[in-house]
């Protein structure tokens, strides 16, 4: 409908009356979404526009049902034994991809490298992604996650803190001070 009314009234250029206002600079201008032409047209494509395609897989998270707590052990044999499921993906086939002297692999961040993408050795809240199954289809690779046999430990459990009051009461405070170092600039003038 909407590219209808676009087209019947795509000469439809009368000047527009009433309160005028002087802008300058780029504020209070309408700039629009890159996007957005595409949106609310309808041609813009979603993965799910997308037709399936030959030899694809699909991913299940294996998630962690308790939070802070440590992995002892994750028996994925299960799930794999499974008719249709290709594989599992974790923290240990990540690690060294991707790597470099600040982060493995398996350590990602918009700025500040410091969040796993994988559990590795501890979970810190329930739902946290300790792992992936590949499967043939969607909802095998679900049901296969389900199967995954993860084991915590609670050796070193700490009380649960929730607001502020309980982290005072608990001294538990976030102690890495979250900083980007500033680097020197060259000086664009030259000595005399």
């Amino acid at each position: 409908m909407l590219k209808f009314y676009l087209y019947v009234y795509d000469s439809d250029n009368r000047p527009i009356n009433g309160a005028e206002k002087a802008l300058e600079g780029a504020v209070g201008t309408s700039i629009p979404h890159l996007a957005a032409l595409k949106q609310v047209t309808g041609e813009a494509v979603y993965l799910d526009d997308i037709p399936v395609m030959g030899n694809e897989a699909y991913a299940a998270m294996v998630l962690s049902s308790e939070g802070n707590a440590a992995i002892s052990s994750v028996d994925p044999s299960e799930a794999l034994e499974m008719e249709g499921v290709i594989g599992y993906i974790s923290a240990e086939d990540v690690s060294g991809y991707n790597a470099d002297e600040t982060h493995n692999g398996n350590i990602i961040g918009p700025i500040i490298h410091d969040e796993e993408i994988f559990a590795a050795k501890r979970v810190y809240y329930v739902n946290q992604m300790i792992g992936l199954i590949i499967a043939k289809i969607e909802i095998l690779a679900r049901r296969a996650a389900r199967k995954v046999k993860v084991k915590v430990t609670y050796a070193d459990k700490q009380p649960l803190v929730v607001t502020i009051e309980d982290a005072i009461e608990t001294n538990s405070f976030f102690e890495v001070e979250r900083a980007i170092p500033m680097q020197p600039i060259p000086s664009l003038v030259s000595p005399e």
